[in-house]
């Protein structure tokens, strides 16, 4: 009946937070207060603030906390990271990520909050840019506005401007509303290009292709899953 009888009951390792965005914090920090090890879903938390005292309570009580962050394991985008980390692309420079779709149903803890392109979707691609660029995020501009035929949800556009320590600087654009592809990939586009010294690496969806600086392009296959 609540989450705190189900606490009190016991017989779990781990706890899967996915209740509505604005109880994250708080639900982690009784699972780990229960000794739980826990997954949190994104948002991981409202404000840097929450976050960080759910890490500092895992911490404490030595018990993990990681968040529901699926996309970097993705095939399509382990390779790309394999080809930053693996010096294929040289210095990496810049990274461009864009996200367009048409309006959709979101959940009600979603509905609530004021950048839905943001918390829902942005968060993967913010996520994924942190880990192409291999290093902690130093500065980032944004705006978020409202796409005005997207009705009954806030901050539908999400533009994002951000620069790494590693020197790496990126864009993430995301967008709803963006209608006329609904013949593919049920209306979702996803692109990222990656700009090396050697050359320049497009994502499209699940396809990925290499252009290098003195040669063809040609399609890289994503590998086995594991």
């Amino acid at each position: 009946a609540s989450l705190a009888d189900a606490l009190a009951a016991g017989g779990a390792d781990a706890a899967i937070v996915a209740t509505a965005p604005h109880r994250h914090a708080d639900d982690a920090r009784a699972a780990i207060a229960a000794g739980l090890h826990v997954l949190v879903e994104k948002p991981f938390a409202l404000s840097v603030r929450d976050a960080r005292a759910v890490v500092a309570a895992a911490s404490a009580a030595g018990r993990s906390v990681v968040v529901g962050q699926n996309y970097r394991t993705m095939r399509a985008w382990r390779t790309a990271r394999r080809f930053v980390a693996e010096g294929t692309l040289g210095r990496l420079h810049h990274v461009e990520l864009r996200y367009r779709r048409d309006a959709h149903v979101v959940n009600d803890g979603l509905r609530r909050l004021s950048c839905v392109a943001l918390w829902e979707t942005g968060v993967h691609y913010l996520d994924l840019l942190r880990v192409l660029a291999g290093a902690p995020c130093v500065s980032v501009s944004a705006r978020i506005a409202d796409v005005p035929w997207v009705s009954g949800l806030a901050g539908t556009s999400l533009d994002a401007s951000l620069a790494f320590a590693s020197g790496v600087h990126a864009t993430c654009s995301v967008k709803y509303g963006s209608g006329g592809h609904h013949w593919f990939e049920r209306g979702q586009e996803t692109y990222a290009r990656l700009m090396g010294e050697r050359g320049t690496l497009h994502v499209l969806h699940r396809w990925l292709v290499w252009c290098p600086r003195d040669g063809w392009p040609r399609l890289v296959g994503r590998g086995r899953r594991d």
